[in-house]
């Protein structure tokens, strides 16, 4: 028995209209309602702090990158006005998120 959507960690985000679902663990998913299959992946260089917490060698980011519905209205807006076809069965699109 499949599991409903809410208990896989996905939430729902309205862009211009249209409805996609999203989530997020060291990188973010988000699809359109209108095509589960075609993907979005976003690679926002997300670490722990706590991995490097007593290695004072690692170069790391230590500012903790927080993943909130309006951040995700800007990744999806940016994939739409760059080619992002969300009707059309594309599989996986990926970006990376770098310097804001």
């Amino acid at each position: 028995m499949a599991l409903p959507q809410k208990k896989r960690g996905f939430r729902k985000i309205i862009v211009d209209g249209k409805e996609f679902s999203w989530r997020s663990d060291s990188l973010i998913e988000v699809s359109p309602a209108s095509c589960q299959a075609n993907k979005l992946w976003v690679d926002f260089s997300w670490s722990s702090p706590f991995l490097y917490m007593n290695d004072p060698v690692a170069s790391h980011d230590s500012d903790p990158k927080i993943v909130t519905p309006s951040f995700i209205r800007k990744v999806v807006e940016f994939a739409l006005q760059h080619d992002w076809d969300i009707m059309r069965k594309t599989g996986s699109t990926k970006i990376r998120y770098r310097d804001n």
